[in-house]
């Protein structure tokens, strides 16, 4: 592994640790390394800590809390960061000791090359009153508004008629949760009118929380601060409490995305243009820029973390904090890489923070086996993951992908992942190397055993890895390079360069053709892309295209003034679409006096024509000025005047 950039430290604790792991292997990544066990220990290593000032630890004990080595340091006068790791969770109860020990090694270097490159994240202030808005069909609703007497100021609205209340009821709103968007401390709720209601129209109204029991909480976006009850026991009344409490405050918020309105494809020449992000948001917190319409404005208080936008977006404009895109490859490549144990098929298993990780805690809680050929890297929700992400895994050295996530994504529908998968599995398919190395395995509390046996059959059905991984570190994280760099490594493993691929209009990608013989080479194209798909060179006076970097997003042909650009909507996984191509070139024309190149023929001709046509001009171009338009800029001016000086009056 190459050395670490930062100073750190690694704790492996004996509870935690697998037998025949030599911990000697990881002395090459420069970190300072302790094995022993129990608080004893912390001491030492703090003072070892100390000597090269560590920034961060990596702490594998499940014995010991971080909390008494965060005391070990400040004690020697360090405080660096300090990442629990639960080692014997993800390798000893759920492997037999050798394949823990393989396993333990990778997903230990593959903590620690993720971890050193994580950028620093930023962080907001959210402050939470206890204005609650709850509303109920059921006298559950009531049950709980009870037991939320004395922790919050609540609005309650009863939606069914005080029938279904058991008798009446006066010192109630009626009306049923309409829209709620917002967040935590800040939340807009429309709440319309119901039977009995003593309004007509929806009213608006802001909460700190809100809590919707009964058939309308599935209605409503999940969201924090938003507490959705469908049937509720005692036991979820209890909770819910618990989370209102909990939720009251100030806060500190880490900002789940970051934006770079520079590479960002949302307009230019004051057209609009991509904005794939804004509908791929579930909770509204993406919209247009009301100061720069051409670009976004990302509310960090009210994004949910889900990375949808991340994926959506084809420039990496927006960028996923944690796990970040550096983090994420930078963990990958150290998990795939050759480290002595063999060349045993592996695969990326990408699960998500809440099914996917409550099926891998399950196992280890009774301990099941499962295959160490899965390497699990977490991401906040399924639809974080790109096809770059999915074709760089592979591309990396890994025999399949697995995604594993909910079966009902709290997030909302994932026909955005679908279509990434999808792409994904063509390209491969494409290559020869097969569609089915790319899996989406969903799974619920209910279906943990199903969703196992399916683990398992993924495993079984891996292959040998299409494209050897080679160790080095990777130093790619947009989407676009990376999946360039994807299609370049097939390209080399299969020796194939396969066909256009036919794509929906939503992806975004696109193939651009140019009429040559239209083109005046007027560069409006290569102006307004975002991306610059189109590129002019100006020594050989050729418009360029680069088929990969292309996003779709028509601006080039609704801006060409000759209307000779046509898109279509396809992927060429081939070398020629990773590098500029030219589609339009002309020879330059020189000066009538001084012979200095000036203007391509094709321009100048168009230009000639269109002004001969025009009325009111014809005479500015006749006689001793017709050559006018034959001289460069300069020569042209100095003309002009000395016609000027005869008695023209232009």
């Amino acid at each position: 592994m190459t050395p670490l950039r930062r100073k750190w430290g690694l704790y492996l604790c004996r509870c935690s640790l697998p037998e025949s792991l030599d911990s000697a292997s990881f002395e090459a990544t420069g970190a300072t390394v302790e094995v022993a066990a129990g608080p004893e220990s912390l001491p030492g290593f703090a003072a070892r800590l100390r000597k090269i000032f560590a920034e961060e630890v990596l702490y594998a004990c499940e014995c010991t809390p971080t909390e008494r080595l965060a005391e070990a340091c400040e004690t020697v006068g360090i405080a660096p960061v300090i990442h629990p790791f639960a080692l014997a969770q993800a390798t000893l109860a759920v492997h037999t000791p050798p394949e823990a020990a393989s396993k333990a090694r990778r997903l230990l270097l593959g903590a620690l090359a993720g971890l050193d490159v994580r950028p620093p994240v930023t962080q907001n202030l959210l402050e939470a009153g206890t204005r609650v808005a709850l509303f109920a069909d059921r006298p559950a609703g009531l049950e709980l508004a009870r037991r939320l007497q004395g922790e919050a100021s609540l609005v309650v609205f009863l939606e069914g008629g005080e029938s279904a209340f058991g008798g009446p009821q006066r010192a109630v709103n009626w009306g049923r949760p309409e829209a709620i968007t917002g967040h935590v401390g800040a939340l807009n709720l429309a709440v319309a009118p119901v039977a009995g209601s003593d309004f007509a129209q929806p009213q608006h109204l802001q909460a700190d929380q809100a809590i919707v029991v009964g058939a309308r909480a599935a209605e409503v976006r999940g969201r924090t601060g938003v507490h959705r009850l469908p049937a509720p026991g005692p036991d979820d009344l209890e909770r819910v409490v618990a989370q209102v409490r909990d939720l009251v405050g100030t806060f500190s918020k880490s900002e789940p995305v970051r934006y770079d309105a520079a590479v960002c494809a949302g307009g230019a020449a004051e057209k609009q243009a991509c904005g794939r992000c804004i509908p791929a948001c579930p909770y509204d917190a993406i919209a247009r820029d009301t100061n720069d319409p051409l670009r976004v404005r990302v509310d960090q208080l009210a994004c949910e973390g889900c990375g949808a936008c991340t994926s959506a977006c084809p420039t990496s404009a927006l960028r996923f904090t944690e796990p970040s895109p550096e983090e994420l490859y930078a963990r990958m490549a150290a998990l795939l890489a050759p480290n002595g144990d063999g060349a045993q098929p592996r695969a990326i298993l990408f699960h998500c923070e809440q099914q996917g990780r409550g099926l891998l805690d399950w196992a280890a809680a009774g301990q099941t086996h499962y295959s160490a050929a899965l390497l699990p890297v977490q991401v906040p929700c399924l639809r974080n993951v790109s096809e770059a992400a999915m074709l760089a895994a592979i591309r990396l050295g890994a025999a399949g992908v697995g995604l594993l996530g909910c079966e009902d994504c709290p997030n909302g529908e994932r026909s955005l992942l679908l279509g990434k998968l999808e792409l994904a599995q063509r390209v491969l398919d494409a290559f020869g190397i097969g569609a089915q190395r790319v899996r989406l395995l969903t799974v619920d509390e209910g279906t943990r055993p199903q969703g196992m046996e399916a683990l398992h059959a993924f495993a079984a059905g891996l292959g040998e890895a299409p494209v050897p991984a080679d160790g080095r570190r990777y130093r790619l994280t947009g989407n676009r390079e990376v999946l360039a760099d994807a299609i370049e490594a097939f390209i080399g493993a299969t020796g194939r360069e396969v066909g256009g691929l036919t794509l929906d209009k939503e992806q975004p990608f696109a193939l651009a053709t140019v009429n040559d013989q239209g083109c005046t080479l007027c560069r409006a194209c290569a102006t307004v892309c975002p991306t610059h798909a189109f590129s002019f060179d100006m020594e050989v006076q050729a418009l360029r295209f680069k088929h990969i970097t292309c996003v779709n997003c028509g601006l080039c042909a609704s801006v060409c003034p000759e209307q000779v650009i046509t898109l279509r909507s396809e992927l060429y996984p081939e070398r020629e679409a990773l590098e500029y191509v030219t589609v339009a070139q002309d020879e330059m024309v020189r000066c009538a006096r001084c012979e200095k190149p000036y203007i391509n023929r094709r321009a100048l001709e168009t230009v000639e024509a269109r002004l001969r046509a025009a009325e009111g001009v014809l005479d500015t171009f006749t006689g001793q000025r017709a050559g006018l338009l034959r001289m460069c800029p300069d020569c042209r001016a100095v003309a002009a005047m000395q016609e000027v000086n005869q008695g023209w009056t232009p």
